[in-house]
């Protein structure tokens, strides 16, 4: 397996935009209360609009909302999703990894990525586990591990008008 590692410098330099640049705080604010303005809803099968009981949707609304959230924020910023899944009072939450808490590789032979992460502090021969990666936004790195997303297509914009 050929690992191609993503440079944490480049995630951190992104995420440091995202946050940082006015404009791009405001077009996000925008967009998440567009998505997520109602919470999120339940669906069995074609039913939609399922009333939850109260001790669910207390979870929905403190566990998942914000993990959608988050989720969304990582979309835009890195075009993949690092989420781990957690004990939370016995239930099993999904949580987005924090920028600059892992470290984040792919199997560059494969034509499926074969994601692997590991903690900051780690290598990728320890990779974490119940952490799972999800990329199918459109917007896969390159061949040589480089970030394609939302923020890279604004970043040079950005930089010259700062």
């Amino acid at each position: 397996m050929d690992l191609i590692k993503i440079p944490n410098h480049e995630m951190q330099r992104l995420w440091s935009i995202f946050y940082g640049d006015p404009t791009v705080r405001m077009c996000r604010r925008i967009i998440r209360q567009s998505l997520f303005a109602n919470g999120i809803q339940f669906k069995l099968g074609k039913a939609r609009g399922i009333k939850a009981d109260s001790n669910i949707q207390d979870m929905m609304d403190d566990y998942w909302l914000p993990c959608c959230e988050d989720a969304f924020d990582s979309i835009l910023v890195l075009g993949f999703v690092v989420i781990e899944i957690v004990k939370v009072d016995k239930c099993n939450i999904p949580v987005v990894r924090r920028p600059g808490t892992y470290g984040i590789g792919f199997d560059s032979t494969s034509q499926v990525l074969k994601w692997t992460v590991w903690d900051i502090n780690g290598t990728h021969e320890d990779p974490l586990k119940n952490v799972f990666v999800f990329d199918y936004f459109g917007n896969r790195p390159t061949t040589d591990g480089h970030i394609i997303s939302h923020m890279t297509s604004v970043y040079p914009d950005i930089s010259y008008w700062q």
